[in-house]
Protein backbone atom coordinates (compact mmCIF):
# COMPACT_ATOMS: atom_id res chain seq x y z
CA UNK A 1 0.00 0.00 0.00
CA UNK A 2 2.91 2.34 0.74
CA UNK A 3 4.22 1.97 -2.81
CA UNK A 4 0.87 3.11 -4.18
CA UNK A 5 0.88 6.15 -1.91
CA UNK A 6 4.38 7.25 -2.85
CA UNK A 7 3.43 7.64 -6.51
CA UNK A 8 0.86 10.33 -5.96
CA UNK A 9 2.96 12.83 -3.99
CA UNK A 10 4.78 14.31 -6.99
CA UNK A 11 1.57 15.36 -8.70
CA UNK A 12 -0.60 16.27 -5.72
CA UNK A 13 0.60 19.82 -5.18
CA UNK A 14 -0.11 20.82 -8.77
CA UNK A 15 -3.30 18.79 -9.18
CA UNK A 16 -5.58 21.78 -8.65
CA UNK A 17 -4.14 23.31 -11.83
CA UNK A 18 -4.50 20.23 -14.04
CA UNK A 19 -7.36 18.81 -16.09
CA UNK A 20 -9.64 21.73 -15.24
CA UNK A 21 -11.54 21.35 -18.50
CA UNK A 22 -12.87 17.90 -17.69
CA UNK A 23 -15.78 19.21 -15.58
CA UNK A 24 -18.57 21.34 -17.04
CA UNK A 25 -22.34 21.32 -16.48
CA UNK A 26 -25.08 19.23 -14.83
CA UNK A 27 -27.61 16.75 -16.17
CA UNK A 28 -31.22 16.17 -15.14
CA UNK A 29 -31.60 12.86 -13.24
CA UNK A 30 -34.28 10.19 -13.48
CA UNK A 31 -37.71 10.44 -11.88
CA UNK A 32 -37.85 7.33 -9.70
CA UNK A 33 -37.76 7.39 -5.91
CA UNK A 34 -36.27 4.48 -3.97
CA UNK A 35 -37.48 3.24 -0.62
CA UNK A 36 -35.62 1.43 2.12
CA UNK A 37 -36.54 0.08 5.51
CA UNK A 38 -34.54 1.16 8.55
CA UNK A 39 -34.31 -1.42 11.32
CA UNK A 40 -33.97 -0.02 14.82
CA UNK A 41 -33.63 -2.80 17.39
CA UNK A 42 -36.26 -2.38 20.06
CA UNK A 43 -38.27 0.02 17.91
CA UNK A 44 -40.85 -0.30 15.17
CA UNK A 45 -39.56 -0.40 11.63
CA UNK A 46 -39.67 2.93 9.83
CA UNK A 47 -39.75 3.43 6.08
CA UNK A 48 -37.36 5.99 4.61
CA UNK A 49 -37.30 7.35 1.08
CA UNK A 50 -34.36 8.38 -1.06
CA UNK A 51 -35.72 11.15 -3.23
CA UNK A 52 -34.64 11.39 -6.88
CA UNK A 53 -31.61 13.56 -7.49
CA UNK A 54 -32.39 16.97 -8.97
CA UNK A 55 -28.95 18.26 -10.04
CA UNK A 56 -30.15 21.85 -9.95
CA UNK A 57 -31.16 21.70 -6.29
CA UNK A 58 -27.95 20.36 -4.72
CA UNK A 59 -24.48 21.90 -4.30
CA UNK A 60 -21.65 20.73 -6.51
CA UNK A 61 -17.93 20.91 -5.67
CA UNK A 62 -16.39 24.26 -6.59
CA UNK A 63 -13.00 22.59 -7.13
CA UNK A 64 -11.88 19.55 -9.10
CA UNK A 65 -13.14 16.29 -7.62
CA UNK A 66 -10.45 13.72 -6.91
CA UNK A 67 -10.32 11.42 -9.95
CA UNK A 68 -8.15 8.71 -11.43
CA UNK A 69 -7.28 10.66 -14.58
CA UNK A 70 -4.64 12.56 -12.59
CA UNK A 71 -1.54 10.62 -13.58
CA UNK A 72 0.40 9.41 -10.56
CA UNK A 73 -2.35 10.35 -8.11
CA UNK A 74 -3.52 8.26 -5.16
CA UNK A 75 -6.92 8.06 -6.87
CA UNK A 76 -5.35 6.59 -10.01
CA UNK A 77 -3.40 4.02 -8.00
CA UNK A 78 -6.55 3.13 -6.08
CA UNK A 79 -8.71 2.57 -9.15
CA UNK A 80 -6.11 0.78 -11.26
CA UNK A 81 -4.39 -1.27 -8.53
CA UNK A 82 -5.92 -1.26 -5.05
CA UNK A 83 -9.58 -1.80 -5.99
CA UNK A 84 -8.82 -4.64 -8.47
CA UNK A 85 -6.69 -6.22 -5.73
CA UNK A 86 -9.58 -5.96 -3.24
CA UNK A 87 -11.87 -7.68 -5.75
CA UNK A 88 -9.39 -10.49 -6.39
CA UNK A 89 -9.01 -11.17 -2.67
CA UNK A 90 -12.75 -10.97 -2.10
CA UNK A 91 -13.48 -13.44 -4.92
CA UNK A 92 -11.23 -16.02 -3.24
CA UNK A 93 -13.15 -15.55 0.03
CA UNK A 94 -16.50 -15.91 -1.76
CA UNK A 95 -15.37 -19.15 -3.38
CA UNK A 96 -14.43 -20.51 0.04
CA UNK A 97 -17.79 -19.73 1.64
CA UNK A 98 -19.71 -22.79 2.78
CA UNK A 99 -23.09 -21.96 1.22
CA UNK A 100 -24.08 -25.45 0.04
CA UNK A 101 -23.81 -27.31 -3.25
CA UNK A 102 -27.24 -26.14 -4.40
CA UNK A 103 -26.03 -22.53 -4.43
CA UNK A 104 -22.77 -23.25 -6.27
CA UNK A 105 -24.14 -22.13 -9.69
CA UNK A 106 -25.37 -18.83 -8.19
CA UNK A 107 -22.03 -18.25 -6.47
CA UNK A 108 -20.22 -18.95 -9.74
CA UNK A 109 -22.47 -16.52 -11.61
CA UNK A 110 -21.88 -13.83 -8.97
CA UNK A 111 -18.12 -14.33 -9.19
CA UNK A 112 -18.29 -14.02 -12.99
CA UNK A 113 -20.18 -10.74 -12.71
CA UNK A 114 -17.68 -9.35 -10.21
CA UNK A 115 -14.68 -10.49 -12.23
CA UNK A 116 -16.18 -8.81 -15.32
CA UNK A 117 -16.25 -5.54 -13.37
CA UNK A 118 -12.62 -6.02 -12.38
CA UNK A 119 -11.58 -6.49 -16.00
CA UNK A 120 -13.63 -3.43 -16.96
CA UNK A 121 -11.69 -1.36 -14.42
CA UNK A 122 -8.32 -2.65 -15.60
CA UNK A 123 -9.00 -1.85 -19.25
CA UNK A 124 -10.38 1.63 -18.52
CA UNK A 125 -13.98 0.87 -19.37
CA UNK A 126 -17.14 2.79 -18.55
CA UNK A 127 -19.29 1.85 -15.54
CA UNK A 128 -22.80 1.10 -16.76
CA UNK A 129 -26.11 1.72 -15.04
CA UNK A 130 -27.13 -1.02 -12.64
CA UNK A 131 -30.40 -2.94 -12.65
CA UNK A 132 -32.24 -3.68 -9.42
CA UNK A 133 -32.13 -7.50 -9.23
CA UNK A 134 -35.22 -9.55 -8.40
CA UNK A 135 -35.51 -10.11 -4.68
CA UNK A 136 -33.24 -7.20 -3.83
CA UNK A 137 -33.60 -5.78 -0.34
CA UNK A 138 -35.21 -2.35 -0.09
CA UNK A 139 -31.82 -0.95 0.92
CA UNK A 140 -30.10 -2.35 -2.17
CA UNK A 141 -32.89 -1.14 -4.44
CA UNK A 142 -32.58 2.34 -2.97
CA UNK A 143 -28.81 2.34 -3.29
CA UNK A 144 -28.92 1.18 -6.92
CA UNK A 145 -31.40 3.89 -7.92
CA UNK A 146 -29.47 6.64 -6.16
CA UNK A 147 -26.14 5.46 -7.59
CA UNK A 148 -27.53 5.42 -11.14
CA UNK A 149 -28.81 8.96 -10.69
CA UNK A 150 -25.41 10.15 -9.47
CA UNK A 151 -23.76 8.44 -12.45
CA UNK A 152 -26.10 10.17 -14.86
CA UNK A 153 -25.52 13.57 -13.29
CA UNK A 154 -21.73 13.27 -13.31
CA UNK A 155 -21.68 11.99 -16.89
CA UNK A 156 -23.44 15.21 -17.81
CA UNK A 157 -20.77 17.28 -16.06
CA UNK A 158 -17.88 15.86 -18.08
CA UNK A 159 -16.52 18.03 -20.86
CA UNK A 160 -17.89 17.19 -24.33
CA UNK A 161 -16.05 14.26 -25.83
CA UNK A 162 -14.78 12.96 -22.48
CA UNK A 163 -15.67 9.32 -21.98
CA UNK A 164 -17.30 8.54 -18.61
CA UNK A 165 -14.70 5.94 -17.64
CA UNK A 166 -13.63 4.68 -14.23
CA UNK A 167 -10.72 7.13 -14.37
CA UNK A 168 -12.56 10.19 -15.68
CA UNK A 169 -15.49 10.05 -13.28
CA UNK A 170 -14.94 11.17 -9.67
CA UNK A 171 -13.09 8.70 -7.48
CA UNK A 172 -15.74 8.85 -4.72
CA UNK A 173 -18.46 8.02 -7.25
CA UNK A 174 -16.77 5.03 -8.86
CA UNK A 175 -15.51 3.57 -5.58
CA UNK A 176 -19.03 3.65 -4.11
CA UNK A 177 -20.37 2.29 -7.40
CA UNK A 178 -18.02 -0.68 -7.13
CA UNK A 179 -19.47 -1.78 -3.79
CA UNK A 180 -23.05 -1.32 -4.99
CA UNK A 181 -22.27 -3.43 -8.04
CA UNK A 182 -20.73 -6.15 -5.83
CA UNK A 183 -23.94 -6.21 -3.79
CA UNK A 184 -26.02 -6.45 -6.97
CA UNK A 185 -23.92 -9.40 -8.19
CA UNK A 186 -23.84 -11.24 -4.87
CA UNK A 187 -27.24 -10.42 -3.37
CA UNK A 188 -29.19 -10.47 -6.61
CA UNK A 189 -28.99 -14.18 -7.34
CA UNK A 190 -31.78 -16.62 -6.33
CA UNK A 191 -30.99 -18.09 -2.94
CA UNK A 192 -28.18 -15.62 -2.30
CA UNK A 193 -30.67 -12.78 -2.08
CA UNK A 194 -32.12 -14.40 1.03
CA UNK A 195 -28.76 -15.10 2.67
CA UNK A 196 -27.17 -11.74 1.71
CA UNK A 197 -23.67 -13.00 2.55
CA UNK A 198 -20.93 -10.59 3.59
CA UNK A 199 -17.95 -11.35 1.30
CA UNK A 200 -15.63 -9.59 3.74
CA UNK A 201 -16.71 -11.37 6.93
CA UNK A 202 -13.67 -13.65 7.14
CA UNK A 203 -11.32 -10.67 6.82
CA UNK A 204 -13.17 -8.83 9.57
CA UNK A 205 -13.02 -11.84 11.90
CA UNK A 206 -9.28 -12.27 11.28
CA UNK A 207 -8.67 -8.56 11.92
CA UNK A 208 -10.61 -8.71 15.20
CA UNK A 209 -8.51 -11.64 16.41
CA UNK A 210 -5.30 -9.78 15.55
CA UNK A 211 -6.46 -6.66 17.40
CA UNK A 212 -7.31 -8.30 20.73
CA UNK A 213 -4.19 -6.85 22.33
CA UNK A 214 -5.28 -3.31 21.49
CA UNK A 215 -8.84 -4.08 22.57
CA UNK A 216 -7.80 -5.43 25.96
CA UNK A 217 -5.56 -2.40 26.50
CA UNK A 218 -8.43 -0.03 25.76
CA UNK A 219 -10.83 -1.98 27.95
CA UNK A 220 -8.51 -1.77 30.95
CA UNK A 221 -8.11 1.98 30.49
CA UNK A 222 -11.84 2.61 30.10
CA UNK A 223 -12.71 0.41 33.06
CA UNK A 224 -10.24 2.42 35.11
CA UNK A 225 -11.75 5.70 33.94
CA UNK A 226 -15.23 4.58 34.96
CA UNK A 227 -14.09 3.17 38.33
CA UNK A 228 -12.27 6.41 39.18
CA UNK A 229 -15.26 8.54 38.27
CA UNK A 230 -17.30 9.62 41.29
CA UNK A 231 -20.36 11.82 41.73
CA UNK A 232 -19.26 15.39 42.08
CA UNK A 233 -16.19 14.99 39.88
CA UNK A 234 -14.86 18.28 38.62
CA UNK A 235 -15.59 19.41 35.09
CA UNK A 236 -11.88 19.25 34.35
CA UNK A 237 -11.85 15.56 35.30
CA UNK A 238 -14.81 14.93 33.02
CA UNK A 239 -13.12 16.84 30.22
CA UNK A 240 -9.93 14.79 30.63
CA UNK A 241 -11.80 11.48 30.46
CA UNK A 242 -13.72 12.57 27.37
CA UNK A 243 -10.59 13.71 25.57
CA UNK A 244 -8.91 10.39 26.34
CA UNK A 245 -11.65 8.29 24.73
CA UNK A 246 -11.99 10.72 21.82
CA UNK A 247 -8.33 9.96 21.16
CA UNK A 248 -9.07 6.22 21.30
CA UNK A 249 -11.84 6.65 18.76
CA UNK A 250 -9.59 8.80 16.55
CA UNK A 251 -6.63 6.42 16.48
CA UNK A 252 -8.90 3.40 16.19
CA UNK A 253 -9.58 4.76 12.70
CA UNK A 254 -6.07 3.71 11.66
CA UNK A 255 -7.56 0.26 11.00
CA UNK A 256 -8.99 -0.04 7.50
CA UNK A 257 -9.05 -3.35 5.65
CA UNK A 258 -9.67 -1.59 2.33
CA UNK A 259 -6.13 -0.20 2.75
CA UNK A 260 -4.67 -3.54 3.86
CA UNK A 261 -3.80 -2.19 7.32
CA UNK A 262 -2.53 -4.78 9.82
CA UNK A 263 -4.75 -4.44 12.90
CA UNK A 264 -2.27 -6.35 15.08
CA UNK A 265 0.07 -3.35 15.00
CA UNK A 266 -2.51 -0.82 16.22
CA UNK A 267 -3.22 0.05 19.86
CA UNK A 268 -5.39 3.19 20.19
CA UNK A 269 -4.66 3.50 23.92
CA UNK A 270 -0.93 3.49 23.23
CA UNK A 271 -1.32 6.03 20.43
CA UNK A 272 -3.30 8.31 22.75
CA UNK A 273 -0.60 8.13 25.43
CA UNK A 274 2.10 8.84 22.87
CA UNK A 275 0.14 11.87 21.72
CA UNK A 276 0.04 13.21 25.28
CA UNK A 277 3.82 12.93 25.47
CA UNK A 278 4.46 14.43 22.03
CA UNK A 279 6.71 17.47 22.04
CA UNK A 280 5.40 20.74 20.68
CA UNK A 281 7.47 20.45 17.50
CA UNK A 282 5.05 18.44 15.33
CA UNK A 283 2.01 16.82 16.95
CA UNK A 284 0.35 14.12 14.91
CA UNK A 285 -3.12 15.61 15.48
CA UNK A 286 -2.87 18.37 12.91
CA UNK A 287 -6.30 19.87 13.68
CA UNK A 288 -7.67 19.63 17.21
CA UNK A 289 -11.02 21.32 17.76
CA UNK A 290 -11.99 19.22 20.76
CA UNK A 291 -12.66 22.29 22.90
CA UNK A 292 -15.70 23.25 20.83
CA UNK A 293 -17.14 19.77 21.33
CA UNK A 294 -16.39 19.89 25.05
CA UNK A 295 -18.08 23.27 25.48
CA UNK A 296 -21.22 21.95 23.78
CA UNK A 297 -21.42 18.81 25.92
CA UNK A 298 -20.53 20.70 29.08
CA UNK A 299 -23.34 23.18 28.54
CA UNK A 300 -25.87 20.38 28.09
CA UNK A 301 -24.42 18.60 31.14
CA UNK A 302 -24.91 21.74 33.22
CA UNK A 303 -28.46 22.12 32.02
CA UNK A 304 -29.25 18.51 32.87
CA UNK A 305 -27.75 18.92 36.35
CA UNK A 306 -29.89 22.00 36.89
CA UNK A 307 -33.05 20.35 35.60
CA UNK A 308 -33.17 22.71 32.64
CA UNK A 309 -32.37 20.25 29.83
CA UNK A 310 -35.27 19.84 27.40
CA UNK A 311 -35.38 16.42 25.78
CA UNK A 312 -32.93 13.53 25.60
CA UNK A 313 -29.23 14.29 25.18
CA UNK A 314 -28.45 12.05 22.24
CA UNK A 315 -25.13 11.47 20.49
CA UNK A 316 -25.11 9.87 17.02
CA UNK A 317 -21.96 8.02 15.94
CA UNK A 318 -21.77 7.46 12.19
CA UNK A 319 -19.54 4.42 12.13
CA UNK A 320 -16.67 3.47 9.87
CA UNK A 321 -14.72 0.23 10.33
CA UNK A 322 -15.76 -2.84 12.28
CA UNK A 323 -13.38 -4.53 14.71
CA UNK A 324 -10.87 -2.43 16.63
CA UNK A 325 -12.30 0.90 15.48
CA UNK A 326 -15.85 -0.10 16.35
CA UNK A 327 -14.62 -1.15 19.77
CA UNK A 328 -12.99 2.24 20.29
CA UNK A 329 -16.29 3.89 19.34
CA UNK A 330 -18.09 1.75 21.90
CA UNK A 331 -15.57 2.91 24.52
CA UNK A 332 -16.38 6.51 23.62
CA UNK A 333 -20.10 5.81 23.90
CA UNK A 334 -19.61 4.13 27.28
CA UNK A 335 -17.78 7.09 28.79
CA UNK A 336 -20.36 9.52 27.40
CA UNK A 337 -23.03 7.69 29.42
CA UNK A 338 -20.96 6.91 32.51
CA UNK A 339 -19.77 10.50 32.89
CA UNK A 340 -23.23 11.98 32.41
CA UNK A 341 -22.44 13.64 29.10
CA UNK A 342 -25.27 11.93 27.18
CA UNK A 343 -28.45 9.98 27.85
CA UNK A 344 -28.49 7.94 24.67
CA UNK A 345 -26.08 6.91 21.89
CA UNK A 346 -27.24 5.84 18.42
CA UNK A 347 -24.79 3.96 16.21
CA UNK A 348 -25.28 4.31 12.45
CA UNK A 349 -23.85 1.46 10.37
CA UNK A 350 -24.19 0.25 6.79
CA UNK A 351 -27.08 -1.90 5.49
CA UNK A 352 -24.86 -3.89 3.10
CA UNK A 353 -21.16 -4.80 2.70
CA UNK A 354 -19.25 -1.59 2.11
CA UNK A 355 -15.59 -0.57 1.70
CA UNK A 356 -14.47 -4.00 2.97
CA UNK A 357 -14.52 -3.36 6.71
CA UNK A 358 -17.41 -0.93 7.29
CA UNK A 359 -19.70 -1.93 10.16
CA UNK A 360 -22.85 -3.95 9.46
CA UNK A 361 -25.51 -4.97 11.98
CA UNK A 362 -23.94 -8.44 12.11
CA UNK A 363 -20.53 -6.91 12.87
CA UNK A 364 -22.01 -4.88 15.71
CA UNK A 365 -23.66 -7.93 17.26
CA UNK A 366 -20.68 -10.22 16.71
CA UNK A 367 -18.26 -7.74 18.26
CA UNK A 368 -20.24 -7.81 21.50
CA UNK A 369 -20.55 -11.59 21.34
CA UNK A 370 -16.82 -12.10 20.72
CA UNK A 371 -16.04 -9.78 23.62
CA UNK A 372 -18.08 -11.88 26.04
CA UNK A 373 -16.34 -15.12 25.01
CA UNK A 374 -13.06 -16.44 26.37
CA UNK A 375 -10.08 -15.17 24.41
CA UNK A 376 -8.06 -18.26 23.53
CA UNK A 377 -4.49 -17.79 22.39
CA UNK A 378 -3.75 -14.54 24.26
CA UNK A 379 -0.39 -14.35 26.02
CA UNK A 380 -2.15 -12.93 29.08
CA UNK A 381 -5.70 -14.38 29.19
CA UNK A 382 -6.51 -12.40 32.36
CA UNK A 383 -6.23 -9.18 30.35
CA UNK A 384 -9.45 -10.15 28.57
CA UNK A 385 -11.53 -9.92 31.76
CA UNK A 386 -12.09 -6.12 31.47
CA UNK A 387 -13.27 -6.68 27.88
CA UNK A 388 -15.85 -9.18 29.09
CA UNK A 389 -17.05 -6.93 31.91
CA UNK A 390 -17.48 -3.95 29.60
CA UNK A 391 -19.35 -6.09 27.07
CA UNK A 392 -21.82 -7.14 29.75
CA UNK A 393 -22.52 -3.50 30.60
CA UNK A 394 -22.87 -2.63 26.93
CA UNK A 395 -25.40 -5.40 26.44
CA UNK A 396 -27.44 -3.81 29.22
CA UNK A 397 -27.33 -0.49 27.37
CA UNK A 398 -28.88 -2.16 24.34
CA UNK A 399 -31.56 -3.81 26.48
CA UNK A 400 -32.47 -0.54 28.16
CA UNK A 401 -32.44 1.56 24.99
CA UNK A 402 -29.46 3.70 26.02
CA UNK A 403 -27.63 2.30 23.00
CA UNK A 404 -29.28 1.72 19.63
CA UNK A 405 -27.97 0.50 16.32
CA UNK A 406 -29.53 1.56 13.04
CA UNK A 407 -28.64 1.83 9.36
CA UNK A 408 -29.89 3.66 6.30
CA UNK A 409 -29.51 3.25 2.55
CA UNK A 410 -28.22 6.83 2.28
CA UNK A 411 -24.89 5.75 3.78
CA UNK A 412 -24.44 3.32 0.86
CA UNK A 413 -24.69 5.85 -1.96
CA UNK A 414 -22.10 8.15 -3.58
CA UNK A 415 -23.98 11.20 -2.30
CA UNK A 416 -22.03 13.82 -0.36
CA UNK A 417 -23.55 14.80 2.96
CA UNK A 418 -24.51 18.21 1.59
CA UNK A 419 -27.14 16.34 -0.47
CA UNK A 420 -28.77 14.67 2.55
CA UNK A 421 -31.51 17.25 3.01
CA UNK A 422 -32.53 16.88 -0.67
CA UNK A 423 -32.15 13.11 -1.10
CA UNK A 424 -33.02 11.97 2.38
CA UNK A 425 -35.13 14.55 4.23
CA UNK A 426 -36.35 11.94 6.74
CA UNK A 427 -32.84 11.12 7.99
CA UNK A 428 -31.80 14.77 7.88
CA UNK A 429 -34.88 15.80 9.85
CA UNK A 430 -34.46 12.99 12.37
CA UNK A 431 -30.90 14.10 13.10
CA UNK A 432 -31.88 17.77 13.19
CA UNK A 433 -34.68 17.16 15.68
CA UNK A 434 -33.01 14.64 17.96
CA UNK A 435 -29.21 14.75 17.86
CA UNK A 436 -27.20 16.82 20.33
CA UNK A 437 -23.94 15.86 18.60
CA UNK A 438 -23.00 13.77 15.56
CA UNK A 439 -19.63 12.01 15.42
CA UNK A 440 -18.47 11.19 11.88
CA UNK A 441 -15.81 8.51 11.80
CA UNK A 442 -13.14 7.99 9.19
CA UNK A 443 -12.04 9.04 5.75
CA UNK A 444 -15.09 8.06 3.71
CA UNK A 445 -17.36 10.16 5.91
CA UNK A 446 -14.85 13.01 5.66
CA UNK A 447 -14.71 12.69 1.89
CA UNK A 448 -18.51 12.93 1.83
CA UNK A 449 -18.49 15.86 4.23
CA UNK A 450 -16.14 17.82 1.96
CA UNK A 451 -17.43 16.52 -1.41
CA UNK A 452 -14.06 14.84 -2.06
CA UNK A 453 -12.59 17.70 -4.06
CA UNK A 454 -9.33 19.64 -4.04
CA UNK A 455 -10.11 22.39 -1.57
CA UNK A 456 -7.16 24.65 -0.82
CA UNK A 457 -5.85 23.32 2.48
CA UNK A 458 -6.66 26.53 4.36
CA UNK A 459 -10.29 26.65 3.20
CA UNK A 460 -12.44 27.10 6.33
CA UNK A 461 -13.98 23.76 7.28
CA UNK A 462 -17.40 25.38 7.49
CA UNK A 463 -17.12 26.37 3.83
CA UNK A 464 -16.03 22.91 2.70
CA UNK A 465 -19.17 21.20 4.09
CA UNK A 466 -21.36 23.29 1.77
CA UNK A 467 -24.18 24.03 4.19
CA UNK A 468 -24.45 20.58 5.78
CA UNK A 469 -25.25 20.54 9.47
CA UNK A 470 -28.56 19.19 10.75
CA UNK A 471 -26.87 19.13 14.17
CA UNK A 472 -23.45 20.03 15.58
CA UNK A 473 -20.82 17.47 14.63
CA UNK A 474 -17.21 16.42 14.94
CA UNK A 475 -15.19 14.45 12.40
CA UNK A 476 -12.56 12.01 13.72
CA UNK A 477 -10.23 10.69 11.03
CA UNK A 478 -6.71 9.55 10.42
CA UNK A 479 -5.74 10.83 6.98
CA UNK A 480 -5.85 8.11 4.32
CA UNK A 481 -7.19 10.16 1.38
CA UNK A 482 -5.81 13.36 -0.10
CA UNK A 483 -8.65 15.74 0.70
CA UNK A 484 -8.43 18.17 3.58
CA UNK A 485 -9.73 21.60 4.59
CA UNK A 486 -9.46 23.77 7.67
CA UNK A 487 -5.68 23.92 8.01
CA UNK A 488 -3.78 27.05 8.98
CA UNK A 489 -2.14 29.01 6.14
CA UNK A 490 1.09 27.27 5.18
CA UNK A 491 0.40 24.23 7.35
CA UNK A 492 -0.07 21.85 4.42
CA UNK A 493 3.22 22.87 2.81
CA UNK A 494 5.00 22.46 6.15
CA UNK A 495 3.56 18.97 6.58
CA UNK A 496 4.91 17.90 3.17
CA UNK A 497 8.39 18.75 4.48
CA UNK A 498 7.81 16.66 7.61
CA UNK A 499 6.30 13.67 5.76
CA UNK A 500 5.60 13.64 1.99
CA UNK A 501 2.89 11.02 2.58
CA UNK A 502 1.08 12.87 5.38
CA UNK A 503 -2.22 12.96 3.49
CA UNK A 504 -2.56 9.22 2.96
CA UNK A 505 -0.39 7.15 5.30
CA UNK A 506 -2.70 7.24 8.34
CA UNK A 507 -0.05 8.70 10.67
CA UNK A 508 -1.81 12.05 11.10
CA UNK A 509 -5.19 12.67 12.66
CA UNK A 510 -7.85 15.38 12.76
CA UNK A 511 -10.47 16.27 15.35
CA UNK A 512 -12.47 18.73 13.28
CA UNK A 513 -15.69 20.24 14.59
CA UNK A 514 -18.65 22.18 13.29
CA UNK A 515 -20.38 23.56 16.37
CA UNK A 516 -22.29 26.78 15.59
CA UNK A 517 -22.39 29.30 18.43
CA UNK A 518 -26.17 28.89 18.69
CA UNK A 519 -25.95 25.10 19.23
CA UNK A 520 -25.75 25.16 23.01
Amino acid sequence: ARALREKYCKVHRSAQMSSASIITSALVASDSSATATVQRPGHAQATSVLQPLNPGSVPWPPHLPLAGHEAGSFAEATITQRLPSIIASMVKDIQQMQLGAELAPQVSAAVSDIEAMRQEMLRGGEPADLAVPPGASPHLAASVASTNQALAAWRGRLAPGTAPTWLNLPWLLVECYMYVRIAVALHGKPGLSDLRPDPFSSQKRAAFLKSRGGISSMAAEVEGLVQRHAPGASEEEVRGALYQVVQYSLWGNKTDLSLLVDASKIDPAAFAKAQEQEAAGQPFVIVDEFEGVWRLLREHMRRAAGGKQAGTRRVDIILDNAGLELYSDMCLADVLLQYGLADEVVFHGKPMPWFVSDTLASDFDETLRWCTEEAEGLDTPASWAPVQRLAQRWQSYLSSGKWRYTHHAFWCTPAPLAWMSALCPDLHGELRNNSMLMVFKGDLNYRKLTHDCRWPYDTPFGESIQGFGPAPFVSLRTLKADVVAGLKPGQGQALFKVDPDWLVNGKFGMIQAHVPASSA
